[in-house]
């Protein structure tokens, strides 16, 4: 299955996303979930790829501990095509937590895929709503070093 979407413009594929209730509402989610197939699989370079081992792990509902689906399980293979991917990719956006912690693994991140700081943008958002990814997206910036530093005292 690949995306539809222009992957090098997260802005438009935000903009085309159906954004639905909140989070504590699990009909869109679980929605989703069925629309979404039931072959596992990890989304790489654009599209959805087998795992290379074939396993599977459940996730669950935190509120009544249910498998809501089966995940694909990761191997060194899958990880090396991910990393391929990520180094022949226009643009890398990380976007982990705002705190010391997120932006050192940011840090990490570029640094084990050899990422030049040309190619790679720094995002951040406190909440996950349209408006906050969108605006995150028009202000991307790098990593922050004061903060990776700060992580790794």
């Amino acid at each position: 299955m690949t995306m539809s979407n222009d992957t090098s413009n997260p802005a438009q594929i935000l903009e085309n996303l159906d954004w639905g209730p909140a989070p504590e509402d699990q009909s869109a989610a679980l929605e989703w979930i069925a629309r979404s197939g039931e072959t596992p699989a990890h989304f790489i370079g654009g599209e959805w790829t087998p795992s290379e081992s074939g396993q599977t792990f459940p996730t669950r509902n935190p509120a009544n501990g249910e498998v809501l689906r089966k995940l694909a399980s990761g191997t060194a293979d899958d990880v090396a095509k991910a990393v391929e991917a990520a180094k022949s990719a226009q643009t890398v956006w990380l976007a982990t937590d705002e705190d010391r912690e997120g932006e050192a693994i940011s840090w990490h991140l570029q640094e084990a895929l050899s990422l030049p700081e040309t190619k790679t943008k720094r995002i951040v958002f406190s909440e996950i709503t349209k408006k906050a990814i969108l605006r995150a997206i028009e202000n991307p910036r790098q990593v922050n070093m004061p903060l990776v530093m700060a992580q790794q005292a």
